[in-house]
């Protein structure tokens, strides 16, 4: 398939003049400024490449904060643009909060009506109080959650923030308990441990997650799996960290993990 490019008369009629000053052929003369036409054609189609790649990078970046934790966003660019693939040891407080008593609840009002319930209330107070304690949702698992206090950034005051937060969505839920009658109440469990984990990219190339991996939050699961309804359990760890001592509190028990030689020392935050 020929395709027929037409110069303007104006640049044919002085490509000849030229042509003529300098002795040389008229056609290799267009030929060169045929080349440099195609070459100027190249060079605005990349500079609009650019510009709509551009509006992409932004639009991206609009949408991210949406699907990740606010807190996260500058960090996963960072990471993108490095083309890190893996993560970076950081100290962080981990917790891992859950709906007790959700499957009932779905089965009595419904699932759509559940969903409602989670997303125009619970997840409303558990975003909002996370952001006033500096805590970033990493996940929503079903009806729970894993939150992280030091993520991307760890501050000595991680484990305060986390315990206080923990006790104001305690009460925050309870204050949401007295506005919804009895099907939908919902009562949450929440489990805390601090410790070293890994933050990064985790999985593919071409399907990442921007999450957290380690012990530390295998055991704040498993203490969020203990805690019952209006229950906040922390490890001896996160107490430790704690700079706040006047925090209520009393011993649970001691447990032994599966794989550990150390038992773990659990206590309970007495909130109300």
């Amino acid at each position: 398939m020929k395709t027929t490019i037409e110069l303007p008369d104006s640049l044919i009629l002085k490509a000849k003049d030229t042509a003529k000053k300098l002795g040389i052929s008229s056609d290799k003369l267009l030929h060169k400024v045929l080349e440099g036409y195609f070459e100027q054609l190249i060079n605005t189609e990349i500079m609009n490449i650019e510009k709509k790649n551009t509006f992409d990078a932004k639009t991206v970046a609009e949408l991210l904060p949406k699907y990740i934790c606010h807190r996260c966003v500058n960090k996963v660019l960072e990471y993108n643009e490095k083309g890190t693939f893996g993560g970076e040891k950081s100290p962080m407080t981990i917790m891992f909060i859950d709906i007790r008593g959700f499957t009932t609840m779905s089965e009595n009002i419904g699932p759509e009506e559940a969903m409602s319930v989670l997303n125009t209330n619970y997840y409303v107070v558990v975003e909002t109080v996370m952001i006033k304690y500096n805590g970033a949702i990493l996940k929503f698992i079903g009806d729970g959650m894993l939150c992280a206090f030091g993520m991307p950034t760890p501050s000595p005051d991680d484990a305060d923030q986390a315990i206080r937060c923990a006790i104001e969505l305690q009460k925050e839920i309870k204050k949401l308990q007295e506005k919804q009658n009895k099907e939908k109440r919902i009562k949450i469990g929440i489990g805390i441990h601090s410790g070293d984990v890994i933050m990064g990219n985790i999985g593919h190339p071409k399907r990442l997650d921007f999450t957290i991996i380690g012990d530390p939050v295998n055991l704040a699961s498993r203490l969020e799996d203990k805690a019952r309804s209006d229950e906040i359990l922390v490890t001896e760890d996160t107490l430790a960290l704690a700079s706040d001592k006047s925090i209520k509190n009393e011993f649970i028990e001691s447990f032994l993990p599966k794989g550990k030689t150390k038992s773990i020392n659990i206590h309970k935050i007495l909130w109300p």
